[in-house]
This record gives structure tokens, sequence and C-alpha cells, in this order.
């Protein structure tokens, strides 16, 4: 039988799907007219399509723009209403009560031009609104506003005490008598980082100046303060560590929350300014950044494992070892490693010995890593210990002939 070796190979596709803040609305419709509005862009905004989930269930549709009425009837082939968008209001006939369900994305800005006279518009906000904040700059500017809700018509106008329209609604359209025209630009987008705080502060100078901690981590924190705490869907930190997520940790006040978290820094890691990137996204996709930094400071540490050396009994004319290594789990090996985030030069010293007699440090020699031996009493020995290096320390002692 003929062996046959046969190879398999197989390809491995990794796809980054992007997070969608694609919504649904709904519009609750009545039996009759309506006067309506789409506050998403739409992919397709034909109204055949805008109006599919009410196929069959209406007959006309009729908006208004520069001067001009435009029909819509499914059932009327030249009809001059080709498009709905999410600057338009429109009026709609129902034959029975239904809800109009429409996906899209709110847009983050819209500008909407308001004509000398009548307009008919949509409300492309992301929630509900004081009609007073609406006008804002253009309150002069208008003569009135007219809704149409539930059967019952509501009229705001700024030369009346007592107006019956105080709000303005999501997905409804409204009538808006201009004195003078007026480009009304509506911003969707309130999300906003107030402030980026990095803790600790180990300093009384400029800035944020954070010290490293001897041969550990030190630990860093991050406090972010987002307005319109209500709609934030999350709140990240770009680190030097990574991107961290931040959780809401209390509320500063009615409109702020603050969102916390912390992240490791190495006692290695090099001296410097570094960045630390605040986001905060809301449920609709809108986003604000803001970065704050921090100093790393330089720290020149070192670390022995053996702060007593045992040469156990040395007879008169005779030596005793003590070998190092480069493992600091091993007190009995001297290990002397670099704790910081700069170069260092080592030297050693030491006391005289205790035992029996008196013997002086100049009995011992030592030296590190493949060196020769020196006398402790000397000064001449030394030892580069870059970052992150370490280096066995050897020592000997010996005692003079009787």
């Amino acid at each position: 039988m003929l062996n046959k070796q046969i190879k398999l190979v197989f390809a491995l596709l990794l796809i980054a799907i992007p997070i969608s803040y694609s919504s649904e609305f709904n519009i609750s419709l009545e039996k009759g007219w309506n006067l309506v509005s789409i506050p998403f862009l739409l992919s397709n905004t034909s109204v055949s399509h805008v109006l599919s989930s009410i196929s069959g269930n209406y007959e006309n549709v009729i908006s208004y723009d520069n001067g001009k009425y435009l029909f819509y009837n499914p059932n009327f082939p030249y009809s001059n209403l080709k498009n709905i968008d999410n600057k338009m209001g429109f009026w709609i006939y129902m034959k029975n009560k239904d809800t109009l369900s429409v996906k899209g994305k709110l847009s983050e800005s819209v500008t909407i031009v308001l004509r000398r006279g009548w307009n008919l518009i949509g409300m492309p906000y992301k929630k509900e609104i004081n009609v007073s904040d609406f006008l804002g700059s253009a309150k002069n500017r208008v003569r009135r506003i007219v809704s149409y809700e539930n059967g019952t018509f509501r009229l705001y106008s700024p030369l009346r005490q007592h107006n019956t329209l105080s709000k303005l609604k999501q997905g409804r359209g409204y009538w808006i008598s201009m004195r003078l025209g007026y480009m009304l630009a509506i911003d969707n987008n309130d999300t906003s980082i107030e402030a980026v705080i990095i803790s600790p502060d180990e300093s009384a100078g400029a800035g944020i100046q954070v010290y490293p901690a001897a041969n550990r981590n030190k630990t860093v924190h991050v406090s972010v303060l987002v307005g319109h705490r209500d709609s934030i869907d999350n709140v990240t930190a770009q680190t030097p560590k990574g991107e961290i997520i931040l959780n809401k940790a209390n509320d500063v006040d009615s409109d702020t929350a603050n969102y916390t978290g912390s992240f490791e820094m190495n006692y290695s890691d090099a001296a410097g300014t570094y960045d630390i990137r605040a986001a905060a996204v809301d449920e609709y996709g809108f986003s604000d950044a803001r970065t704050g930094s921090f100093e790393y400071m330089e720290l020149a540490a070192l670390v022995l494992d053996s702060s007593l050396i045992n040469f156990n009994n040395v007879q008169p004319g005779g030596a005793s070892y003590v070998d190092g290594d480069l493992s600091l789990l091993t007190p009995d090996k001297p290990t002397v490693k670099n704790a910081g985030n700069v170069a260092i030069d080592v030297m050693i010293g030491g006391t005289n010995l205790t035992g029996p007699g008196d013997i002086d440090a100049g009995n011992v020699a030592y030296k590190f890593g493949s060196s020769a031996f020196n006398a402790l009493n000397s000064t001449d020995e030394r030892v580069d210990l870059n970052l992150l290096g370490r280096v066995n320390a050897d020592f000997r002692l010996g005692v003079d002939a009787a």
C-alpha cells in the first residue's frame, strides 16, 4: 500500500468589528393625522423605505420646504416627496393606530436652515429640550412654534406669557414661523471630560511627580471627572501600560461623575514624562477626550539579599568562602541587584568581624561576578549595574596563623 503524506494548511482570519451605536426609534401614531419626524440619520431615506414598518396602514404624507408643499401617496406614482431625512417634519395620515419603527444613528451635529416665514422641521435631538434652550440666540427672530400631538395643537410665542408648548420632543414635527432667517445648529455631543487627575503627586514642584518604589511596582491612580453623567456608556484611559477601563466611583454633583482606575509602573521603567489619555463615550457613540501627564522620577537603588555574612568556623592560617549567586531567594548566597531605573555604581564596605576574638574587616576580601578578590577596606573595586542588572557577591575570610 502506498503511503501518502497529506499536509493540512488553514488560515486564521481575525476580523476587527467596530462597535455600532445604531439604534431603533419608535414613534406612536394615532389614527388620522400625525405631525412627526425621524431623529436619526438613515442609510436609505426614500419615503417607502422609511415608512416600511407601517406599510399599508397610511395614506398620505405631506411635508413643506422653502414655501412649497411636498406630497407622497403610496398609490400615486407621481408624488413629489421622494425622501425623508432627520431635518424634516411631516404630516402622515394613518388608517389605524400603529407604531413607526426606524433604525439609524443620531447625528452628532445638525444644521437646519430656517427661512423667513413658515418652516416645517424635525427634532433630531437625542432628548427632550426646553423651547428656550432650543431657540437660544434665535429667540428674537421667532414669531411662533406650533406642534400637533394626540389631536391637539400647542403654541409657543415669545410675546405670550402663557404658552401651551414648553418642550420639544424627539420624533415630533414642528411648524416654526421666523421673522428673519437663521441657521439652527444642533449639537448632540454634550459629553465632556472636565479633568484628568493623576496621583500620587509626591513633590511640591510643578506638575505631577511620581517616584518609583525600589524593586517593586508603583501604583498610579487615575481619576476622571465626566460631565453629563447620565448618558455615559464607558470611560477608558490609555496609560503607559495599555488601556484600562475606569469605573464610576461617585457623583460629584447633579451633572458630573468621578470615574477611577489604576495601573502599575515598574521600578525599572525609564524616568521621563508619561501621558494618560482619558476618553468618555455616551450611549450614542459621541465622545470627548482629555490628556493628563506625570513625570516618573529617577531612582538610584539596589538590593543586597544578605545583610549578615556567616563564615562559620575558620582555622588559623586557613580561609572560608561564601559564594554568591544570581537569585534573591537564597540569602546565604549574596546577590546585588539594581532596584531602580538608572544605572548605578556599587561599592561595598563592612564592619569588623565578631567572634571569640576580634578580626579586622581587612581580613575579608570580596569580588563581584568574575572579578578578582579585593580587600574589604579597599576602595578600588566597584561594579556597574545597568537597568535590571544583578551580580553575585563572593566573600573570602582569611585568618592569620597563630
